[in-house]
This record gives structure tokens, sequence and C-alpha cells, in this order.
């Protein structure tokens, strides 16, 4: 059983998909501006708890940090 979960995730893609085109009628705008809005929200929090979870290590009682500390600081300094 190779690629079972690639498999299993094509079929999910596609019938996520298919379900979208059928009932994006059924779904008024504001409905649908907001799922998106919450969709990219949870997607964002995700990846950034992706990212702080590995950014300080603590290794015998000593602190370390890696690069994406560091590039975390210089885009948000970059954006304000």
């Amino acid at each position: 059983m190779i690629m079972t979960g690639t498999i299993v995730n094509c079929c999910a893609v596609a019938a996520g998909g298919t379900l979208g085109l059928v009932f994006k009628k059924a779904i008024k705008e504001e409905y649908m501006k907001s799922i998106n809005l919450t969709l990219g929200l949870a997607v964002l929090i995700i990846g950034l708890n992706g990212v702080v979870s590995y950014m300080i290590k603590s290794d015998d009682g000593v602190l370390s940090s890696s690069g994406e500390l560091l590039l975390v600081c210089f885009l948000v300094s970059e954006l304000l």
C-alpha cells in the first residue's frame, strides 16, 4: 500500500472541489467572504505555529535560536 495517503488526499481535494462547484450558488456572497477570511486566518495561524515552535529551543537550560527568529524580526521591522 504505497502512497495511500497521497491517493486519499487527491480524492479529498477532488471531492471538495466538486462540492464547492456544486454549492457555490447556494452560499450567499457575505458568507463566502467570511468563510474565505476565516480559512485564510486559520492557515496563517497554523503556519505561524509551525515557525514559532522551532524558533527558540532550550538545550540543557541554555536557550538557542535559529535563523527563523531573525527572519521574523526582520520582516516585522520592515512592515513597520
